[in-house]
């Protein structure tokens, strides 16, 4: 027996066992039960799924290449050794491949690894890879490149690549994926309804166009975001990178840096939330429904060219899968755009947040730099005191600029989008109406979600310049020597045009706008009705 064996062995199994936890597949060593017959125990088992339905049992062994047994072997060709060892497991646990993927492990103490060895630190490490990735999405990860990382991802489904940062190619399979979406998109939601709401004469469902011209209208505002989007992708790449360039300039671990996360994690938290709930939403509306109820309630809110009746097979099981293949267009589309913006504009809304923290902050910085310092005359401590304040000054101004600059930029490329959403969504609305509660409940809370969410964003921007409008005054500016002053006085006069979303600069985004809306469209409702 060569020394070092069973240190070997066990400190082999607890590294598996560690990468294995590591990648999201906690295990246990030497679990019993596993062999009736015999007793035999391999080294370690996960204790959730692997592959194939199977959790994960394997067995280790690390093979002296020094031995009197290996040295001819391994002379020849080196991981003999190992391949030999893992051959010899496979047949030791051979009763173990019928409920368990089987994994024999064997390396060499001068280094070599079996081949499957190789591939399964390859599957481990795919794993683990897939693991962060989705972990990227998580409450906890909330700094702006992860941030837009994400929306990255969601948009790069949809094949519309936003990052310049990323150079990946975007998958094969999206593609395909979205242009049978567009494809059942035109015929079930534009040309299937077209004729029905204008070649089929039939009064007594004029309550079943009114549903129609509905979802039409919602389908419409759909593709013309997509299409608005891919128009404006330069514009938007732009846009990434010149937010990208303004948060690296931002000092790590810094009180600014603190502050900004403390918003963009709230920011995420409304991006998060909003998503799951419209995506929920789709989900119980496009798919659950058509599986859950009677097939008989199907033609009463979808009719689709060519598929009359849809009440009988194979109609109805084509109808069910072409509806709910409209999903990546009618809904990923417009809330994937709108979490992008949510996430831009979050990001100005903590930068003019940290910045008010910072001009608050400003004369009790200057004095404790000025009490850092060694003594100095006494004539010297206003002279300190007033180049602190005016390096922070110049900063602040200087920052200050270039989140309006960029804002600037994000509100002429969306206030065209936003101006063609609402008045559609305002046509949707009233038609949902017309229709009735009992026939649209779930179109009218995916529209009032998304038009609420723009005005809640643009309110919370709004919210932040006046918050930075209000820390100016209270900066402790007379404190300050003269040309102090009038530093503070021109961020007094930039600050006072607040950052607003608007819809082309008719409607600003806000709380107020929103309760406009909602009023106008019922006001609508009544006189037509």
């Amino acid at each position: 027996m060569s020394a070092g064996r069973f240190y070997r062995h066990s400190t082999l199994n607890y590294l598996i066992r560690r990468a294995l936890s590591t990648a999201g597949l906690p295990a246990t060593l030497e679990p019993s039960g596993l062999s009736a017959a015999d007793g035999k125990r391999p080294d370690g088992c996960t204790l959730v799924l692997w592959s194939l339905g199977r959790p994960l049992a394997w067995d280790a062994t690390c093979v002296d290449t020094l031995a009197p047994s290996h040295v001819e072997g391994s002379a020849r060709k080196p991981g003999t050794a190992t391949d030999q060892a893992q051959t010899l497991k496979r047949r030791k646990y051979a009763f173990l491949t019928n409920e368990h993927d089987f994994a024999a492990l064997a390396v060499e103490t001068l280094g070599p690894w079996s081949t499957y060895t190789k591939k399964f630190v390859k599957e481990v490490g795919r794993k683990f890879a897939m693991l962060e990735e989705l972990r990227q999405f998580g409450l906890d990860r909330h700094d702006f490149p992860t941030l837009l990382d994400n929306v990255s991802t969601l948009l790069r489904m949809l094949t519309l690549n936003i990052d310049s940062r990323n150079t990946k190619r975007i998958s094969f399979i999206f593609y395909v994926l979205m242009l049978v979406s567009l494809s059942c998109y035109f015929y079930a939601l534009i040309i299937s309804i077209i004729r029905f709401i204008f070649f089929r004469d039939v009064e007594e469902q004029l309550l079943k166009k009114s549903i129609a011209f509905c979802q039409l209208v919602i389908s419409t505002v759909s593709l013309a975001i997509f299409l608005y989007m891919y128009w404006n992708k330069n514009k938007l790449k732009r846009i990434i990178d010149a937010y990208i360039l303004c948060d690296s300039k931002v000092e790590p671990n810094s009180r600014m840096s603190r502050n900004m996360k403390v918003t963009l994690k709230s920011v995420k938290k409304r991006a998060f939330f909003f998503w799951i709930f419209v995506v929920s939403e789709a989900v119980v509306y496009l798919m659950v429904r058509p599986l859950v109820v009677e097939r008989s309630s199907m033609k009463d809110y979808q009719l689709l060219w060519g598929l009359d009746p849809m009440v009988e097979t194979p109609n109805f099981e084509i109808s069910v899968f072409v509806i709910t293949m409209t999903v990546p267009v009618i809904v990923f589309v417009p809330i994937n755009t709108i979490v992008l913006l949510i996430v831009i504009a979050g990001y100005s809304e903590a930068h003019m947040l940290a910045l008010s923290e910072e001009l608050l902050c400003l004369w009790e910085d200057a004095v404790i730099d000025y009490q850092m310092q060694p003594p100095i005359k006494e004539s010297n401590h206003i002279i300190s005191i007033d180049e602190f304040v005016k390096r922070r000054l110049e900063n602040i101004i200087k920052s200050h600029a270039q989140s309006i600059h960029m804002f600037q930029l994000v509100e002429d490329v969306f206030r065209n989008g936003i101006a063609i959403q609402f008045i559609l969504f305002s046509i949707a609305l009233v038609s949902c109406l017309m229709a009735g509660l009992q026939n649209t409940y779930a179109q009218i809370p995916f529209i009032l979600m998304i038009i609420g969410m723009n005005c809640f964003t643009g309110q919370n921007l709004m919210d932040a310049s006046c918050t930075f409008e209000a820390a100016v005054y209270r900066c402790k500016w007379e404190k300050f020597d003269r040309n102090n002053m009038k530093s503070v006085l021109l961020i007094l006069r930039i600050a006072q045009k607040n950052m607003k979303l608007s819809a082309r600069g008719v409607v600003f985004l806000t709380y107020a706008s929103f309760t406009y809306i909602v009023k106008s469209i019922y006001s609508m409702y009544t006189a037509f009705k």
